[in-house]
């Protein structure tokens, strides 16, 4: 049987490394602009495609 590492907010106790995203310059403008235009940070924004 394959057991499943825990998941990332699970195994966060205390301090956690993000890895930088790094996007290009168009579509980071493209989506400042959505999450501006919806009144969200970009971060919500973008956890919210990335779980889509």
């Amino acid at each position: 049987m394959i057991s499943r590492p825990p998941s990332a907010a699970s195994s966060c106790e205390g301090a956690c490394l993000v890895p930088p995203v790094h996007l290009d310059p168009e579509v980071l403008d493209y989506l400042s602009e959505r999450a501006s235009a919806r009144r969200i940070s970009l971060s919500t924004l973008l956890n919210t495609l990335l779980r889509k």
